[in-house]
């Protein structure tokens, strides 16, 4: 039977032929890369803490100025609404002036129509008596 020795087994892996010192040189390296990278990790992590207080404190400073102009223009758009009512009552009255103006216009138009109807219908009788007055003898 054959003994199998620590230096008789078949080495599989990264770690074939490396020796102890090397071994232990890299997983110093890597546990120092670790612990750094843990630690990068903690500052990120407070970082991103105290800048979303930031960010948030200057969103709800944003939203209230927002929120302001907001109200500003509500405002605005009520004194519009407000304005072009008044407008719309006086062009309204406007047309009613402007209905009764034409309504007179044609009662006048129609009082001058009947009046040249009697200028005419008088100068006719004019003429006529004038003729008669004419051909009858004195």
């Amino acid at each position: 039977m054959t003994k199998i020795t620590p230096s008789s087994k078949k080495k599989v892996g990264l770690g074939m032929g490396m020796s102890l010192g090397t071994a232990e040189s890299i997983s110093a390296v890597a546990n120092v890369a670790f612990l750094g990278s843990l630690i990068v990790g903690v500052i990120a992590a407070f970082f991103i803490y105290v800048t979303a207080g930031v960010k948030e404190t200057a969103f709800k400073h944003a939203l209230s100025e927002a929120n302001v102009e907001i109200a500003k223009a509500r405002a605005s758009g009520a004194q519009a609404q407000a304005v072009a009512a008044e407008a719309n009552a006086a062009a309204e009255k406007a047309r009613e002036s402007a209905a009764t103006a034409q309504e007179r216009a044609a009662s006048l138009e129609n009082e001058a129509a009947q009046a040249r109807m009697r200028e005419a219908i008088l100068k006719r009788q004019l003429l006529e008596v004038q003729r008669q007055t004419r051909k009858a003898p004195f």
